[in-house]
């Protein structure tokens, strides 16, 4: 694959795209000079794009020329494009040129030259990028018909998908796959789509073949093998069923998976190395052609296979390291010759490493002196006051603030309480504070509540300081959209002490519903995605710049900044921000895995690790746990059951590898084990504000179509949000 690089001048120079959901087609203008020609160079489009008004440029990533049969790069991949309305931020733009039919001009028809010319480039895309094709015509706001009427979608998509899978296969992955030549009983039926990857094992110790598993399912009535592949302990991998064939693996989802068999009884024996390493190879494969995800046969089924000695979390990271290896190595060919443009990879920072503004007392405690102060605090309101000679590391603000001599007069208690060892969604009652002698105001009773002017008559200064986790559900949302209310109403100011959002670096989800906003809804006061990518100092100054605050009141307020923050890091936090998010990998999953809090299935409360994992006694699954009755968690959710899921901190950490978006798969994936029993409780919808997605969850929506459904929703919020960033 040659890219020729024109090296075109923009009129300023490419902001870089913060994620890729799609790989757009389009055919170039007819009248670019006013005739009918439809053949123009790349340069010609250039200045005609520049003669648009507003537009910096070739709006198109990349251009295939219909006379010479090249590609060439417009914008930088990684760039953000202008080609799509509302999409520009997620999309890569491919143009082919020409004109190829609308409802007012017949157009030409693609020569197989142009379209085969182009097939490398996109299975290229979609594997370094996980994302499908679609036709600039799918998308709203678009009223015309490109790529053209005459354009063959279908078997361009068919093309790609064929190399996609030979450049895997043969070019990268280096994995030979024998033909076996089986004769079937019968024609077998095309699956209709494939969302699982499903590993087997023979459950047979002494040695066989391909043939032999062919012979053993044509005696039990079966129209012959009924997985896709068969690994043998050498490592050789062998073809069973056609790939595109309806299997008869599971009966439950043999139109929608695909089977890999593995020679051998890991119930009794260990995996080899060479057939381990194959099955890996295979499964990333597999997982990239198709945008699946790979399961255990005894994850649908009662049954151990493929055995207990297989490590399938162990298996799992091995093939997201091969993935993020393998899209690697197809990315420098993609920027073979030219510009290498990325965002800088994803940082962990440890807890030594963790900064905010709390910490530097400098920049705060002069506007507190000779005030009267209310504290809105949890157990994370901390001051870093470590130094070569104290042992203490931390201590509270509250205490600090009275040790410089601050006027603290009381303190409000947000949800799990001051000293943050209560459930989630208990109420916090009034009190008094044993170690200061101040006092406690809840402003959590089950919902947040708002400050009475009684509460705040003895006060001049609210000061605000709680540790957020940059997700729509955290109530903290609503006590800070609380405070800042009571503040205007009565004249008081307000003071932010920013924090780290340890999930700062996307933002994603569905907007909560306007009609759904209000007083009522602590998880969803205002229109935001679930994960909205602000500290949340940047978020109260957005609240209050938007005029969110009730009656459009605006309030005195003040955002305290930290001195350094990354927007591009998981942040280790040194306190827990609630019992139930003891760790970096809990706070990480939470934005996704607190989707399960409107089910009927666990996230691991009652564990020693909640939050990192899913089940449910009804599910099957490669990991298990049992909820128990403990501090945060009194009556968990399956109590004293064994529930049957998902592990996810071996995802957790490979967070440099997966992708940077919510896992909507996982709440999928779970519906779809308990679809004839309750599952969605109305709390789902109070966390959605609609129905919405618990409808297409319902209706097997992919996750592609799921994702597509709020990506204009989030334009419109990114560009909002872009007025308030304090931090690059």
């Amino acid at each position: 694959m040659i890219i020729i690089r024109p090296r075109l001048k923009f009129k300023k120079e490419t902001t870089l795209r913060p994620w890729t959901r799609y790989i757009v087609i389009h055919h170039s203008e007819p009248n670019i000079d006013n005739t009918l020609n439809t053949h123009h160079t790349i340069q010609e489009v250039h200045q005609w794009h520049l003669n648009k008004s507003g537009w910096i440029g070739f709006g198109y990533h990349y251009f295939i020329d219909q006379k010479n049969f090249q590609i060439y790069e417009g914008r930088h991949r990684n760039a953000e494009g202008s080609h799509v309305k509302a999409y520009n931020d997620c999309t890569i733009g491919v143009c082919f040129d020409g004109h190829f039919g609308n409802n007012i001009y017949n157009g030409d028809d693609i020569s197989d030259n142009q379209l085969l010319a182009s097939v490398e480039l996109l299975a290229t895309l979609q594997l370094v990028y996980d994302a499908p094709l679609r036709c600039h015509r799918d998308f709203p706001f678009v009223f015309k018909s490109c790529p053209g009427l005459k354009f063959p979608m279908e078997r361009l998509i068919r093309l790609v998908d064929g190399k996609k899978y030979t450049l895997l296969q043969n070019e990268v992955l280096s994995l030979p796959i024998f033909p076996s030549h089986l004769t079937f009983k019968a024609p077998l039926d095309s699956r209709e789509k494939t969302d699982y990857i499903v590993i087997h094992h023979s459950a047979v110790l002494n040695p066989h073949i391909v043939e032999d598993v062919h012979q053993w399912h044509l005696k039990r009535n079966m129209y012959g093998i009924g997985y896709h592949y068969f690994i043998k302990k050498d490592g050789r991998v062998f073809e069973g069923r056609p790939r595109e064939s309806k299997g008869a693996l599971v009966p439950c989802i043999n139109n929608r998976a695909i089977g890999i068999g593995l020679e051998g009884n890991f119930n009794k024996e260990t995996i080899g190395a060479k057939q381990w390493e194959t099955c890996v190879k295979l499964a990333a494969l597999l997982e990239m052609q198709y945008r699946a995800k790979t399961h255990l046969h005894g994850e649908f089924d009662d049954i151990s296979s493929p055995g207990l000695h297989f490590d399938f979390e162990k298996f799992k990271s091995e093939v997201r390291k091969l993935k993020a290896q393998t899209k690697l190595i197809l990315s420098k060919r993609l920027d073979d010759g030219g510009e290498v443009r990325q965002l800088p990879p994803l940082a962990f920072l440890p807890e030594e490493k963790y900064d905010a503004a709390a910490d530097h007392p400098d920049k705060y405690l002069h506007l507190l002196q000779g005030k009267r102060i209310a504290v809105v605090s949890n157990p994370t309101s901390r001051v870093n006051v470590s130094n070569p000679t104290s042992r203490v590391k931390y201590t509270h603000l509250v205490d600090f603030l009275l040790s410089k001599g601050i006027d603290v007069r009381k303190i409000f208690a947000p949800e799990h309480g001051f000293r943050g060892d209560a459930d989630a969604g208990a109420k916090i009652i009034d009190g008094k504070d044993s170690q200061t002698q101040l006092p406690v105001i809840s402003i959590y009773n089950g919902n947040t509540l708002m400050p009475s002017s009684d509460d705040l008559s003895d006060v001049d200064v609210i000061l605000f300081d709680v540790q957020d986790v940059g997700v729509r559900f955290f109530t903290y949302l609503s006590n800070l959209t609380d405070m800042m209310e009571a503040s205007a109403v009565n004249h008081k100011r307000i003071i932010v002490l920013d924090r780290p959002n340890p999930n700062g670096f996307y933002v994603d989800g569905p907007i909560m519903p306007t009609a759904a906003n209000g007083r009522k809804n602590p998880v969803g006061r205002h229109p935001i995605p679930i994960v909205y990518g602000m500290t949340i100092g940047e978020y109260a100054m957005m609240v209050n710049g938007q005029g969110w605050l009730k009656n459009g009141l605006k309030c005195d307020l003040t955002v305290v900044w930290m001195d350094q923050y990354n927007r591009r890091a998981i942040y280790e936090l040194p306190i827990k921000p609630s019992p139930n998010l003891p760790d970096w990998q809990s706070v990480y999953l939470y934005p996704s895995l607190c989707l399960f809090e409107g089910t009927t299935v666990s996230v691991g409360r009652g564990t020693p690790h909640p939050f990192c994992c899913f089940g449910h006694p009804q599910m099957r699954g490669s990991f298990s746990f049992t909820p128990k009755s403990m501090t945060g968690a009194t009556n968990p959710l399956h109590k004293d059951t064994r529930c049957n899921g998902e592990n996810l901190v071996s995802f957790a950490n490979d967070y440099a590898i997966v992708e940077e978006r919510l896992h909507i798969e996982w709440l999928r994936d779970a519906y779809f084990q308990l679809s004839n029993q309750p599952f969605f409780k109305p709390y789902f919808t109070t966390l959605m504000g609609n129905t919405i997605l618990k409808d297409s969850i319902i209706a097997a929506q992919s996750i592609e179509e799921i994702q597509f459904s709020w990506q204009v929703e989030i334009h419109e919020f990114m560009k909002i949000r872009d007025k308030y960033l304090h931090y690059l």
